[in-house]
């Protein structure tokens, strides 16, 4: 993972034959899902001639462990005179020593689909004004920023492990995506009630016994990432399964949320 940032040079080397990559953005660059190593390789080949081999991803946080990797820090590229620089975190999965998928998320996709969208049709002076306000905004608020971020790792290290207070922190509108095989991990949950709702329903199931030990909970301003084991007992069935997710912060709430599993087959086979 620390060789491959900040340019990602090199990224071919390791991954799977089967990769995945999904992307949420709206411009083509970034919405969809590339599948297969030569898909992905051709994407980024695409995104660097339009950056000039610009885009990096200057990152503040990389944690790893034999399941999963996690980068955390901001997107950055320059075409002509037009600079982006977005705050992005991103996950990576492992399977057989080789990258196996791959979410990317950003704090800011209007500011990247906006990037890829404009650039070019400014009149240059125009574009090194945005560029000197995006600088000027960036230094402005890295004290805030630092605040904001110890007070969102203050707020996942409360929530761990039971997730108990969950409905404290959630946004009205907080979204809550997971890729599972059964019902309780599979779909998108969209709103508070529909989370909370949710939410109790596990706790009812596993009688209250499921929790996420985590061996690691960093955040920023704008994300925290939790890395760990999904434990629950059902009747005499235990669940031990390697799990790790990332929560969006907004507004000093919990606005969207990614759960992913190194093995969603154990935990289809414990909740079923």
């Amino acid at each position: 993972m620390q060789s491959l940032y900040p340019g990602l040079h090199g990224l071919a080397d390791h991954l799977a034959e089967d990769v995945i990559v999904h992307s949420a953005g709206t411009v083509p660059e970034f919405n969809g899902t590339w599948t297969g190593k030569q898909a992905v390789i051709e994407r980024m080949a695409h995104l660097d001639r339009t950056t000039r081999r610009t885009m990096k991803v200057d990152t503040t946080s990389i944690v790893a462990n034999e399941h999963f990797g996690f980068v955390m820090g901001r997107l950055r590229a320059t075409i002509a005179d037009e600079h982006l620089d977005a705050p992005v975190c991103g996950i990576w999965r492992f399977a057989d020593n080789t990258l196996a998928e791959h979410w990317e998320i950003s704090a800011d996709w209007h500011q990247i689909d906006t990037f890829f969208t404009k650039t070019g049709t400014m009149p240059g002076n125009d574009r090194s004004h945005r560029a000197e306000l995006v600088h000027q905004h960036v230094q402005k608020h890295s004290h805030q920023a630092a605040l904001d971020a110890q007070a969102n790792l203050t707020v996942l290290k409360s929530l761990y492990p039971g997730l108990h207070g969950l409905a404290d922190h959630l946004a009205e509108d907080v979204i809550v995506h997971s890729a599972g095989t059964v019902p309780e991990f599979n779909g998108t949950w969209t709103g508070k009630q529909a989370v909370i709702e949710r939410m109790a329903h596990l706790d009812r199931t596993t009688r209250r016994t499921m929790k996420v030990d985590t061996t690691s909970i960093v955040a920023n301003e704008h994300f925290g990432f939790v890395m760990g084991r999904l434990r629950a007992t059902i009747a005499d069935e235990h669940l031990d399964a390697p799990v790790c997710g990332i929560w969006r912060f907004a507004d000093n709430t919990l606005a969207e949320h990614w759960e992913i599993s190194a093995d969603w087959h154990q935990i289809g086979w414990g909740v079923s």
